[in-house]
């Protein structure tokens, strides 16, 4: 009995005691936590970074598009407006054409007019300077006959009916072409407005266009600058990995420097013990009846990623997540033809995967606070034989560590 509590003197001397020896690697270590999840925030706010600047070059690529598209339609609407101006410049033209015609053609009709009035203004004029000055009764008492006289009255009055028509017809004439030349001339004001409207609305879908071709070339330029901005968020990410990398290089470097440091103490305090203690810390809880339940392993309480290391040597079987037990390593070790097997749960890092061969104090990962857990510690378990689901094998470790 006074050797069990001397062992168990010797134990609780060396939990307490190590953390002292190994302040130095453990603030050294701390500092290179620190440093990584201080790369690590690092990566992830440029990787958040990059992925906003994703959304918005996305964004601003789709306006892009959309603007390009009103480009295309404002080309065609010019294109059509055009085409409409040529076709209603050819209306112009011909109705240009049309209207000289006229003018033309009433110019000729005016002078065949007063060339016709002045025929017969002469023909007039040498009538009346011909007929002899008597009267009626003259100019019938002169007739051979009264027949005669008929005759000759009737053939001047036909020939006065037949100037008064002439005269009539061409002044018809000339009225019809005035009337229809002032009607194309008003056909050829409203095509010439016409065409003006067309020209306003072409100018006005020119402006439109260079608008949004000035403003084409300011969204590519933004787009210019987010790809440049992801692009040096992509090379500072990058760093931060890498810096994340070396760093959890000299974390392992300078863990595994700690545990060469344990594997090396003198050991011989807890009396041949065929196990060594995993990991450095106080003892939260001990191995039997706790909370109304039969707690299996012994619990040693430390800061997260306190490091821990191999009991004894021998193989993982385990080295992943289990529920209850958080991030959890189980290795199988043979030691004078008996099997045992160790439990190390709630760690924060696994630094070992399934099938590796591990020594005795080779590190392994670190104290976390995974699974149902109620602060950062080590629940540790030590199994004769195999591990099974109903920890029937469990022991009280601190039996082999005190050497039975």
């Amino acid at each position: 009995m006074i050797r069990k509590h001397r062992i168990l003197g010797l134990l609780f001397l060396f939990c307490i005691l190590f953390p002292y020896h190994t302040f130095a690697q453990d603030s050294s270590i701390n500092d290179i936590q620190k440093q990584i999840l201080a790369a690590q925030e690092a990566e992830e706010e440029y990787e958040e970074e990059i992925k906003h600047l994703h959304l918005e070059t996305e964004l601003l690529e789709e306006e892009l598009s959309i603007i390009h598209n009103q480009v295309r339609e404002y080309d065609m609407k010019m294109e059509a407006i055009s085409k409409q101006s040529h076709s209603t410049q050819s209306l112009i033209d011909e109705q240009i054409q049309l209207v000289d015609r006229l003018e033309n053609e009433l110019d000729r009709k005016i002078e065949a007019r007063e060339t016709v009035l002045h025929y017969f203004k002469e023909r007039a004029r040498v009538l009346y300077m011909s007929e002899p000055s008597y009267g009626l009764l003259e100019s019938v008492l002169g007739a051979r006959s009264l027949g005669d006289w008929l005759h000759q009255t009737m053939s001047a009055l036909r020939v006065a009916q037949y100037d008064h028509e002439m005269i009539e017809r061409l002044g018809d004439i000339n009225q019809k072409i005035k009337e229809e030349k002032v009607k194309y001339k008003k056909e050829l004001k409203t095509l010439e407005e016409g065409k003006e409207t067309l020209a306003i609305l072409e100018d006005y879908y020119r402006d439109l266009q260079d608008e949004k071709k000035d403003y084409i070339i300011e969204v590519q330029k933004e787009i210019t600058e987010k790809m440049e901005l992801i692009n040096d968020r992509e090379i500072l990410k990058e760093e931060a990995a890498t810096r994340q990398s070396k760093l959890k290089k000299e974390l392992e470097n300078k863990k595994r420097q700690v545990a060469n440091a344990q594997s090396n103490l003198d050991m011989s305090q807890l009396e041949g013990g065929t196990f060594i203690m995993p990991t450095t810390g106080r003892f939260s809880s001990g191995f039997g009846p706790r909370w109304g339940s039969f707690h299996n392993g012994i619990d040693i309480a430390n800061q997260i990623g306190t490091p821990i290391y191999a009991a004894a040597s021998g193989r993982v079987k385990w080295a992943h997540y289990v529920n209850g037990y958080g991030n959890t390593v189980l290795i199988e070790h043979l030691i004078d033809n008996q099997t045992y097997e160790t439990l190390y749960g709630h760690m924060d890092q696994i630094s070992v995967r399934i099938g590796d061969t591990v020594s005795q104090g080779d590190y392994i990962g670190s104290m976390g606070n995974t699974g149902f857990s109620t602060g950062p510690h080590l629940h540790f378990e030590l199994h004769v034989g195999r591990w099974n689901s109903g920890k029937s094998n469990a022991i009280n470790p601190l039996d082999l560590l005190q050497g039975g």
